[in-house]
């Protein structure tokens, strides 16, 4: 017999067993609800599918918006009522005996007997706990969780096992692919339409940046395709497909499971607001827009140059447009070249140099380089944003070259001969590129190089010159010898300028005639006094000469001057010679003026000193002790050459030379006309100096006077009575 239960007992078992019926009404209440709230997804997304899959072209997008949001207005209101409501409301404890009860007839009214007279007032406390043994000794031993019937839950699994089966055949046996339409009906608007042929792998993606007017690549696998595959593309963002841009793409022989792939080839992206869409079509399949983003080919849109040329030419700056450079060597270049994009990492790229790094400023790009040899050079970058490279056409460095000086000379030409009277008459043009810097006559004398300068012009010098210059012959040699000429001229090239010459000629210069030495010294043989003017005029023309050698002397010592500062080794030298030179002409001056006096005092002999003009021209002429020996007496170079005068250059070693120290050493001493060239005549103190005459102290003055004391000894020197009446002279 079993134990009776306490009253604490009968108490437990009644409230687990209401307990435990409690807890399996919901969960087979909400078991049953979210079996048909899963069959109602699937049977809506079969719905969906089947739609998609029946109508041509699809379920319109907008239709599937209206009908996926009245689903999920009914799942909602679905899962309020079947879900969310009765696990919110509270199950009464008699609802659970009276299940309780129902499952197990037995019990009769004993479990709902205890909870109402628990709940009544004036119920006998033994009477209550009788009720509730007997109450907890019935749900002991029975299985209350078995008292709740389940048969809306076997009939939720069974519409739900239904739904998903159709739906899992159909999707077996659907002729079209079923997820593109699931992904569809769930929103997923980017999925093109189920089709039986299927098209995958599509390239490029959506917005893929290309290049304008580079070639594009597309390509896609095509499976169960019927029909041409074509690719449809449009240049204004998808708002029209001309024919023209309608590609037939061809397969290339890859396979896989997704299709055989297929390709072709835009030519050149154009789209007019930087956006190009396509699609590919075969069969009834037709994939989604795509998107290019054609961005335009950076190319360089402009380029113009600001060339500052070396400053010896005195061009300055140029400005030019385009590229292409061509400036002498040493010209810097500053370059501004603009990009039709925004860019970065510019560089000018040459052929024959390194690159060189350029400053960028948006679409602006600025860059400097020196022209130091022909070259060629090219503008490279890369676009900011897409990092796509762009780059110019290739521009030539063309280097020019300065070219030397031009002298074309007129006159004279090949070979002139000139009397030491005459002068030489230059005439021609000169000219450079950018500018003479100075003009020379360059001549030769043996091994002796001199110049004679005909201009010098200042920076950045002239372009052209027109050359007339008269230049008296005696400055460039003496009678007899051969000078070579040419004309030179200079530029300022750095470092030290670039010379140019002309053709060279040839000077012969010849001994002047009695009519050049008539016309040089103002002869006039047939009036009476003529010997005592001819003498003077022929002092003072002497005296002209010299001041002109003097001036050339000079000239010629400023242009070695000029020349040797250039070397400051050599100023002093130079400087010390120059004012020798300048003393010269003083003294020469002084001399002169003392012959002039003792030539008054013996005009008286002049008759009867020497037979002709021409005396103490013969051989042996101022031969005799202290002839020309005096000081200043024809030694300088040129200085007595005629007859009876020294010959050699810068001798007095002829007959009747001076041999004295410092006689005659000037440049172009005893070049005068009639000086030491005429009938016995010598230049220095104490030689003759005008015509036939004998100046110096002691000397005749008359035609063939004996020249200096003692001079005349020689064979018709002083043959006339009473010839040289000078102390000693004349004694022939």
């Amino acid at each position: 017999m079993a134990r009776q239960l306490s009253q604490n007992q009968s108490e437990l078992f009644i409230e687990y067993a209401l307990r435990m019926t409690k807890s399996r009404i919901r969960l087979v209440s909400i078991g049953s609800a979210l079996l048909v709230v899963f069959a109602a997804i699937v049977g809506f997304v079969l719905i969906m599918v089947l739609g998609d899959h029946i109508l041509p072209g699809g379920l319109p997008a907008a239709f599937r918006t209206i009908l996926r949001w009245s689903f999920i207005a009914g799942m909602v209101a679905l899962v309020g009522v079947t879900i969310v409501r009765p696990l919110a409301r509270r199950i009464n404890d008699l609802y659970a005996a009276r299940l309780i009860e129902k499952a197990h007839p037995a019990f009769r009214n004993d479990l709902t007997a205890s909870l109402e007279l628990k709940a009544g007032r004036g119920v006998h406390a033994g009477t209550l706990a009788a009720v509730k043994r007997k109450a907890a000794g019935e749900v002991r031993g029975a299985d209350v969780e078995s008292s709740v019937a389940t048969k809306r839950m076997r009939l939720s699994s069974i519409l739900f096992a239904a739904v998903t089966g159709v739906f899992g055949l159909y999707c077996l046996l659907a002729p079209k692919a079923v997820l593109p339409s699931i992904l569809r009906a769930l929103g997923n608007e980017s999925i093109a339409r189920p089709t039986r042929t299927q098209i995958s792998n599509v390239s490029p993606r959506s917005d893929t940046a290309v290049r304008a007017d580079k070639p594009v690549e597309f390509s896609a696998a095509v499976l169960r395709g019927e029909g041409p595959v074509v690719v449809k593309i449009s240049r204004d963002g998808g708002q029209t497909y001309l024919a023209d841009d309608h590609l037939t793409m061809h397969a290339d022989g890859a396979g896989g499971a997704s299709g055989v792939r297929h390709v072709a080839t835009w030519p050149a992206a154009v789209a007019a607001a930087g956006k190009a869409v396509f699609r590919i079509h075969c069969g009834d399949a037709v994939t989604k827009r795509y998107e290019l983003r054609v961005i335009p080919n950076p190319v360089v849109r402009g380029v113009e140059l600001k060339l500052t040329w070396p400053q010896y030419t005195g061009k300055g700056t140029d400005t030019e447009i385009g590229g292409r450079v061509e400036a002498l060597r040493g010209t810097k270049v500053d370059l501004l070249a603009q990009a039709n994009v925004e860019v970065a990492a510019p560089s000018l790229v040459f052929k024959k140099t390194p690159p060189i790094v350029m400053m960028l400023n948006g679409k602006q790009m600025t860059g400097r380089f020196n022209v130091s040899a022909t070259d060629r050079y090219q503008i490279r970058f890369t676009s900011r944003h897409e990092s796509m490279p762009g780059q110019s056409i290739w521009y030539d460095v063309k280097s020019l070259q300065d070219a030397a000086p031009r002298i074309k000379l007129t006159e004279p030409l090949g070979r002139v001969e000139l009397a030491g009277t005459d002068k030489l008459r230059l005439a021609g043009e000169a000219g450079d590129d950018f500018g003479m810097a100075s003009l020379a006559l360059v001549y030769t004398t043996g091994n002796t190089v001199k110049r004679i300068p005909l201009g010098d012009f200042p920076m950045p010098g002239a372009r052209a010159r027109m050359i007339e210059e008269s230049i008296p012959v005696r400055r460039l040699g003496q009678p007899g010898q051969k000078v070579i000429c040419y004309i030179q001229a200079t530029d300022y090239r750095p470092p030290n300028g670039q010379a140019g010459r002309s053709e060279t000629f040839e000077l012969i210069i010849t001994k002047p005639g009695p009519q050049d030495i008539a016309q040089e010294g103002g002869l006039a043989q047939d009036e009476p006094g003529a010997d005592k003017d001819a003498g003077q005029n022929s002092a003072g023309q002497d005296e002209q000469d010299k001041d002109d050698d003097n001036q050339a002397e000079q000239e010629q010592a400023e242009e070695v001057l000029a020349m040797a500062e250039k070397d400051s080794k050599e100023i002093d030298v130079i400087r010390d010679f120059m004012e020798k030179d300048k003393a010269a002409p003083d003294a020469d001056q002084a001399q002169q003026d003392a012959a002039g006096q003792d030539a008054q005092g013996d005009q008286a002999g002049e008759d009867k000193a020497g037979e002709g003009a021409g005396a103490g021209e013969g051989a042996g002429a101022g031969e005799g002790a202290g002839a020309g020996e005096g000081a200043g007496a024809g030694e300088g170079a040129g200085a007595g050459e005629g007859a009876g005068a020294g010959e050699g250059a810068g001798a007095g070693e002829g007959a009747g030379a001076g041999e004295g120290a410092g006689a005659g050493e000037g440049a172009g001493a005893g070049e005068g006309a009639g000086a030491g060239e005429g009938a016995g005549a010598g230049e220095g103190a104490g030689a003759g100096e005008g015509a036939g005459a004998g100046e110096g102290a002691g000397a005749g003055e008359g035609a063939g006077a004996g020249e200096g004391a003692g001079a005349g000894e020689g064979a018709g020197a002083g043959e006339g009575a009473g010839a040289g009446e000078g102390a000693g002279a004349g004694e022939g």
